[in-house]
């Protein structure tokens, strides 16, 4: 499972980089423009991709960076040996 969640921090990251970049791409097409119904350029580009003046995307990259940490950071303390805690 601590495994599974780095996988997934990781891959959440390069998603929220490269909607990153779409917010900021400026020129040429968008590469994920597939047809006039499926385009998340449009998404990208509005008022709906921002809080405040943070992209959500960036928001999206510190999130997924802290869910990162903290699963590596669980993972080294169970593999020392400690009890676990149930609850």
């Amino acid at each position: 499972m601590k495994y599974l969640l780095l996988l997934l921090a990781v891959l959440g990251i390069i998603v929220s980089s490269l909607a990153l970049r779409e917010h900021y791409r400026e020129y040429g097409d968008s590469p994920c423009s597939i047809n006039e119904h499926w385009d998340c350029g449009v998404v990208n580009h509005s008022h709906y991709a921002m809080l405040g003046p943070i992209p959500v995307a960036a928001v999206g990259i510190a999130g997924y960076i802290l869910m990162g940490i903290l699963a590596f950071l669980c993972s080294f303390r169970h593999s020392e040996g400690s009890p676990s805690r149930s609850i």
